[in-house]
């Protein structure tokens, strides 16, 4: 997923340590692979008051953003909390 390679490259700009990368980006996979155990556990995401569509997890600042579909999820994307997510996911 290119936001992985996105969020490793941020993170390793700031602390220029592999090590640490590797730590956050097996916990934001860790996060997500037990939101595929129990799908609906995830907060929806409203926007302006209206459902979405979309579920959500939050590992530390980021954001993952999924979709059920049957008893699966798809991530959609994985953003940091910082930025305008809905408009990058609503777009």
């Amino acid at each position: 997923m290119d936001d992985l390679k996105t969020i490793g490259i941020e993170i390793y700009k700031s602390c220029l340590d592999k090590n640490i990368v590797a730590k956050y980006l097996k916990g934001i996979k860790a996060k997500i692979k037990n939101k595929a155990l129990f799908p609906n556990s995830g907060t929806p995401l409203y926007f302006m008051g209206l459902l979405t569509g979309f579920r959500y997890t939050i590992y530390k600042s980021y954001i993952a953003f999924y979709k059920v579909a049957g008893n699966k999820i798809i991530v959609e994307r994985i953003l940091s909390a910082k930025s305008d997510y809905c408009s990058v996911l609503l777009d």
